[in-house]
């Protein structure tokens, strides 16, 4: 009985001592599993960073160093194929046929202008394939739309009083 209960003993002594070291181990691994996404998180935010200064010095050479580009000047700047090079290479598929139309996608207020960090912002919105550019210019019809029918509405009531009408 004896041998029975030393042996039961050193068994749950070694059971508890590996499971001390499985928790050590457990807990290292987490901690590493946390750096690991840390280090990730800030090389993302690095990149982006490093993504703008880029897009931002690239466009800003091209206007001259001026903070507004018009359309024209945009166009002819995205005709450039160093400049198209760098779009594509950053993500952005802009071409001397679709430029026109990013350019009117971020010039929302429609002034006929649109300012470098109008121009990054909108961009870092649009970068990938075409389908989320086509994507980008329908969300940007849209909210047009709404406005003008929103525009429309008002001037209706305005005109057309619903009392009288039901009258």
């Amino acid at each position: 009985m004896a041998v029975i209960s030393l042996v039961f003993y050193v068994t749950f002594g070694i059971l508890c001592i590996l499971n001390i070291i499985t928790g050590i181990y457990v807990e290292n691994a987490s901690k590493l599993i946390q750096q690991d996404a840390d280090m990730m998180i800030m090389q993302e935010q690095k990149d982006r960073n490093h993504w703008v200064r880029n897009l931002a010095n690239v466009l800003l050479k091209g206007i001259d160093g001026r903070d507004r580009v018009n359309c024209d000047e945009f166009r002819r700047y995205v005709e450039d194929p160093a400049v198209q090079a760098y779009f594509r290479r950053v993500g952005l598929h802009v071409e001397a046929d679709n430029a026109e139309a990013l350019f009117d996608l971020l010039d929302f207020d429609e002034c006929g202008t649109v300012t470098v960090e109008a121009f990054i912002c909108g961009c870092s919105k649009v970068v990938g394939g075409a389908r989320q550019l086509d994507i980008a210019r329908v969300g940007h019809s849209l909210k047009k739309l709404i406005v003008m029918v929103n525009d429309l509405d008002v001037l209706c009531r305005k005109h057309f009083p619903m009392d009288t009408v039901l009258s």
